[in-house]
């Protein structure tokens, strides 16, 4: 998570000039899943940590998660507790 964290400030700095809604960043899947090195684009304006969400790639449910939001290139998935 923090590398995505990174990774997303490091891409909007460098696209200066393009507004926020346009950019795409791109993301390691944060799903936990052995071996799992998926990539994927979110739109930077949907790209917001909050409590217990994560930013997965689609279909990269944990057990015991729950999907959130459902994307063409990501989900957005509420993890127990």
């Amino acid at each position: 998570m923090e590398g995505n964290d990174r990774s997303a400030a490091a891409q909007r700095h460098g696209a200066a000039g393009v507004p926020d809604e346009h950019l795409e960043l791109e993301l390691a899947c944060t799903c936990g899943l052995p071996g799992c090195e998926e990539r994927f684009l979110v739109p930077s304006a949907a790209y917001r940590w909050t409590g217990g969400r994560r930013v997965v790639a689609p279909g990269h449910i944990l057990p015991g998660a729950l999907l959130v939001e459902h994307h063409a290139t990501y989900d957005v998935v509420q993890l127990p507790g």
